[in-house]
């Protein structure tokens, strides 16, 4: 029975799917993704599924009413057409969707739906706001002076401009904006105005590239301009974080900026949120900037977490604080541009091979005096552009730097284990590089710090050692990059133990 049909196709993960034709049976479901409908024949058994927060199908190109079913609130019928790319008005279809457990179905209507074919529009609208009006392009504009505020039901599909001194705020949980995908304008345009972002599980997303209207690059998600002020930060909780992510490319295009900062007394300040440069599916060269600050603009990041390129071009960048993604370059791009690595302790490195590279290795201070993880950050100095440092008058106090892990004298004794135990107990910060890879017990004691980044890092206890891997008592261990393996032990048959060991 159709009851037991699969799906025709599943969208998860922040996955981004775009669909402009074919036939369907079975449903279509979009778990905590995104999918633009903008063309396509739906069986009548097929159902349309935007599950779970931020999912969110839009149904685009095209002229539609959403109808909510009087006994369900989570069933809309969405009716109406799709237009083709000659121009010519598609198949009037009835279109069931679904909204579960948080997530939204939208539409973006094409300018023109004055002749719309089918039965009659349905006078019964769904809460769902905000609805694009197709005279407006769908851009929604602040630009009284006052202050705005966007709410939860103010998410789905749309642009917003903030103009002439006015500002926008959004701080409830659970507000999703998402720029349209046939547009090239950023999903949130503050000029000469204010954007104040504090809350949890918010998410600001750049429009996808959309090779068949000829904008192959991702769009921007929060661009700020001519005097504009930016402030992004999460309302305390850490588990949902705010998050500002730049639009994935199409086929060879660019993805787009999370956050662009532009002119003169424009300013942004990060104190906290995720930062993702936009996805390509061609090349890491082509992963859109997690931060652009341009012409003279200033950005202060003090927290965050940032995942593609952070870009300066003719401007100053100041980096107080944030986590970088191993994959993550600082660069500084042209006369004047300057980034700078302040409120931390670090070390510079020249790479023999490319002079305008420079390893930044060290940790910043938290608001809480407290060291945070230790990294090593790939920088770039282009065209006249500068990195520098300000380092904090206590670094040599109490924390040591180095960038190899201590070679420990091995006991000789009896033990069976003592011969692969590595100690870190002297209260200093260690990187383990993927030379360090092999049968190891690693021991991180008193207030020590021990961080794992590098690509290919295979960590493993021998066979029949019940102990952990890595045991941390009274320290810290940061994991965080890619391709990298801690694992426990394998029991053993003839040792004093059978049962696997911890891993950490």
């Amino acid at each position: 029975t159709s009851n037991y049909t699969g799906l025709s196709l599943l969208v998860r993960n922040m996955a981004e799917m775009t669909i402009t034709g074919g036939n369907f049976y079975g449903d279509i479901e979009a778990f905590g993704s995104k999918i633009q409908l903008n063309g396509g024949l739906f069986d009548d058994d097929t159902t349309v599924l935007a599950n779970g927060t931020g999912s969110i199908i839009t149904f685009g190109n095209g002229c539609f009413d959403l109808e909510r079913a009087e006994d369900d609130e989570t069933k809309i019928y969405v009716k109406g057409y799709f237009v083709g790319t000659d121009g010519v008005a598609g198949t009037y279809q009835t279109i069931t969707a679904r909204q579960l457990d948080g997530g939204i179905v939208g539409k973006s209507d094409s300018k023109d739906c004055s002749n719309s074919p089918g039965p009659p529009s349905s006078s019964t609208e769904p809460t769902l706001t905000p609805i694009i009006d197709p005279e407006s392009n769908g851009i929604i504009v602040f630009d009284d002076g006052g202050t705005h505020a966007l709410l939860e039901s103010d998410s789905g599909v749309t642009l917003y401009q903030v103009l002439n001194s006015s500002t926008l705020t959004i701080q409830e949980r659970s507000t999703y904006i998402y720029a349209t995908s046939d547009e090239i304008a950023p999903a949130i345009l503050v000029n000469s105005s204010q954007l104040l972002i504090l809350g949890s599980n918010i998410l600001i997303s750049g429009s996808t590239g959309s090779p068949n209207q000829g904008l192959a690059d991702g769009g921007t998600a929060i661009q700020v301009v001519d005097g504009g002020f930016a402030s992004i930060e999460n309302g305390g909780n850490e588990t949902e974080p705010v998050v500002i992510r730049g639009g994935m490319a199409a086929r060879d295009g660019v993805g787009g900026a999370a956050l662009h900062v532009d002119g003169a007394g424009t300013t942004a300040s990060i104190i906290s949120g995720d930062f993702y440069g936009g996805s390509s599916t061609t090349s890491r060269d082509k992963i859109g900037p997690s931060v652009l600050a341009t012409n003279s603009a200033e950005v202060t990041i003090s927290g965050g977490s940032f995942h593609g390129d952070l870009m300066a071009q003719g401007t100053n960048l100041n980096l107080n604080g944030g986590v970088y993604d191993s994959g993550t370059e600082v660069v500084a791009d042209g006369e004047g541009t300057s980034v700078t690595f302040g409120n931390g302790c670090f070390e510079f490195e020249r790479s023999g091979d490319n002079a305008t590279v420079v390893i930044v290795k060290g940790y910043f201070v938290g608001a809480n005096e407290t060291s945070g993880p230790y990294q090593s950050i790939t920088a770039r100095e282009l065209n006249g552009g500068v990195i520098g440092k300000i380092d904090r008058d206590d670094c040599n106090d109490d924390v040591v730097i180095t960038t190899e892990p201590p070679v420990e004298e091995i006991p000789e004794d009896d033990s069976e284990t003592s011969q692969y135990v590595v100690g870190f107990d002297d209260g200093g910060a260690y990187d383990v590089q993927a030379s360090d890879s092999g049968d190891v017990l690693y021991r991180v004691t008193d207030s020590s710090q021990l961080n794992i980044q590098e690509s290919g890092t295979r960590l493993a206890a021998p066979e029949g050692v019940s102990q952990p891997t890595i045991l941390v008592d009274n320290s810290q261990l940061t994991v965080f990059g890619n391709e990298i393996l801690v694992w426990g032990s394998k029991g053993g048959t003839e040792n004093a133990t059978k049962d696997g060991g911890p891993a950490i």
